[in-house]
């Protein structure tokens, strides 16, 4: 067959309509993933409305501002990102061990007054970033405003399994998640160790800045 042959021939007419195919389709897909891609600034967004229904607020990630001295890894809890949030409050988002499926990721309104933790607002642990927490589901809007409504200074939540066992936490409460409850609470105990943590660090700078 002649080059001539090739390019009148069915085969290199077949070619060309494949090519064009793979280009519309390429475009196509790049232009819906530009149209429908999330940042993390706006999952960030979404995450702190959800915390915040009746306000408006807004949170600025100082994650990268916080005192080397103060530590993000706790024995049950790993602390991700820490939110100042323009009402006064923090935002702490941490990871809970001991869950269903592994850690569970947890968003906490941390509540102060500049010297330490004096409650605990909305918490918050989305399916979407917990896919393998199948029984989270079972968690209710109360179980979740239990925090809020039982701190004290100096608590350490327990409304799930013990951690390294299946006892019932001195707390307990029965909802059918309690390994995924249990990682809600160590996430939890985490977000307010850190914030006590943070204060005193940043009370601590303030006071050799003074001297």
């Amino acid at each position: 067959m002649t080059a001539k042959q090739f390019f009148h021939g069915k085969a290199f007419k077949c070619i060309i309509v494949i090519l064009i195919i793979v280009l519309v389709c390429g475009i196509f897909l790049t232009f819906c993933n530009s149209l429908f891609a999330v940042s993390d600034e706006e999952r960030t967004d979404r995450a702190i409305a959800k915390l915040y229904t009746d306000e408006t607020v807004h949170a600025t990630d100082i994650t990268e501002d916080v005192p080397d001295t103060v530590s993000f890894e706790y024995d049950y809890s790993t602390i991700t990102t820490f939110y100042s949030v323009d009402n006064g409050d923090y935002v702490v988002k941490a990871s809970g061990k001991g869950g269903y499926g592994g850690n569970v990721v947890t968003w906490v309104v941390v509540k102060d007054d500049g010297a330490k933790v004096t409650g605990i607002g909305t918490v918050l642990a989305q399916s979407s970033e917990n896919s393998g927490e199948s029984f989270l589901s079972n968690l209710s809007d109360a179980n979740f405003e239990q925090f809020s409504e039982d701190y004290v200074d100096g608590i350490i939540y327990s409304y799930g399994y013990a951690n390294g066992s299946t006892a019932h936490g001195d707390m307990y409460i029965s909802t059918g998640a309690s390994k995924s409850y249990r990682g809600v609470c160590n996430a939890v105990n985490g977000a307010i160790e850190f914030v006590n943590n943070y204060l005193a660090a940043i009370a601590e700078a303030s006071e050799e800045v003074a001297a």
